[in-house]
């Protein structure tokens, strides 16, 4: 008998790990790895596309908790074609799942590995090259796959994928973020790699049988069909109660595919890059003028920008390589509806009356109230 609630377990140890940018994505990354186990009972396996806007949004890490899982996973990088080609000759070795990096790179059409990421999503797809010697040598192309990259890829590989967007972290979800050394997380998914392959296994014949009088699921076009046959396969032999969510899951991932492709590169991009460090570097900001401020009720912003500076594991004092000004937190708490304010000091030695612009502790908290780093 298979654990119980074995997808839940694999949904759980994506899900603390990694901050996926809609929920849902779990589950079919889940049902995705089981299926990686039985993918040859398939006439089509689906790629899974790990893609994201920006850098720094966690593709690697999503990349790194699934290798372990799946069924024999394997590390490739789009820019070495051939070390794939060697893997895949036919005859030779047991069939990797593959984890592809660097995939922003196949934006240009003559790549090399576009040929081998094209056809290799059917059962019967082969490649012939030749070797050195002039020998004609034939490769398969099918079996599971992951491309890992930045912005969109390609239509026709996009088409032949389940694809999981990714988004930068917030500091907060950082703060909140499990770290742990990758040889500890390792061996949790090792240990439930095995779970998965007996799991896998043991029900092989209700797969092939269930497959093979599977209704057509006629609320997807038909690639979209072949695509997410062998998870809904998967689904319903290991959590039956899921099926319906997974249709919905699986109606709006497909519908995600019409959206606008952000490419890795140009001015669009670039914006979409400077927008996620504002956003970072504003929360950030904030939570050290509250820790700046929590004794006292306003400060210049003058005098702001040098203790911002002093605070020793912050980044002020390099801030867009020239150091924090008081422009930058200007610019930065508008998004917040913070701004400075004009007050009267006492100073000199006649304690005469002055202006000072700076910032006032209560803006501070009703932002940080908004923005989740504190409660009322």
């Amino acid at each position: 008998m298979e654990p119980k609630n074995l997808v839940a377990e694999i949904e759980a140890y994506l899900t603390k790990y990694v901050t996926f940018a809609e929920p849902f994505y779990a589950l079919p990354c889940a049902l995705w790895a089981m299926a990686t186990h039985c993918w040859p009972e398939f006439d089509a396996f689906p790629y899974l596309g790990i893609s994201a806007a920006t850098k720094k949004s966690g593709k690697t890490t999503l990349k790194d908790c699934m290798v372990p899982l799946a069924a024999n996973g394997e590390k490739f990088s789009v820019n070495s074609p051939a070390s794939m080609f060697r893997v895949m000759e036919e005859g030779k070795g047991t069939f990797p799942t593959m984890f592809i990096d660097e995939c922003e790179a196949l934006i240009s059409e003559t790549h090399p590995a576009r040929e081998f990421l094209n056809k290799g999503v059917e059962r019967g797809e082969y490649i012939t090259k030749s070797n050195a010697q002039g020998d004609s040598l034939k490769f398969s192309c099918y079996c599971p796959k992951v491309f890992v990259g930045i912005g969109g890829v390609y239509d026709t590989l996009r088409d032949r994928a389940i694809v999981v967007m990714m988004k930068r972290r917030s500091p907060i979800e950082s703060a909140k973020a499990v770290r742990i050394r990758q040889s500890v997380r390792d061996a949790e998914a090792n240990e439930l790699r095995e779970k998965i392959s007996f799991a896998v296994n043991d029900r092989l014949v209700d797969i092939s049988s269930d497959y093979d009088k599977a209704e057509i699921l006629d609320f997807i076009d038909e690639r979209a069909e072949k695509c997410w046959t062998p998870l809904f396969i998967i689904a319903k032999i290991f959590c039956p109660e899921r099926v319906q969510e997974l249709i919905r899951i699986a109606v709006d991932m497909e519908a995600d595919k019409d959206a606008p492709i952000l490419r890795a590169t140009g001015k669009e991009w670039e914006a979409k890059e400077k927008e996620a460090d504002d956003a970072e570097a504003r929360i950030l900001l904030l939570r050290d003028m509250l820790k700046i401020t929590t004794e006292i009720q306003f400060i210049k912003s003058t005098e702001l920008v040098d203790l911002l500076k002093e605070i020793p594991t912050s980044q002020w004092r390099r801030f867009r390589g020239r150091g924090i000004t008081v422009d930058d937190i200007g610019s930065l708490m508008d998004a917040f509806n913070v701004h400075p304010k004009v007050t009267r000091t006492k100073s000199g030695r006649a304690a005469r009356q002055a202006q000072a612009r700076g910032y006032r502790r209560e803006d501070l908290e009703a932002a940080a109230i908004l923005a989740g780093l504190m409660e009322k």
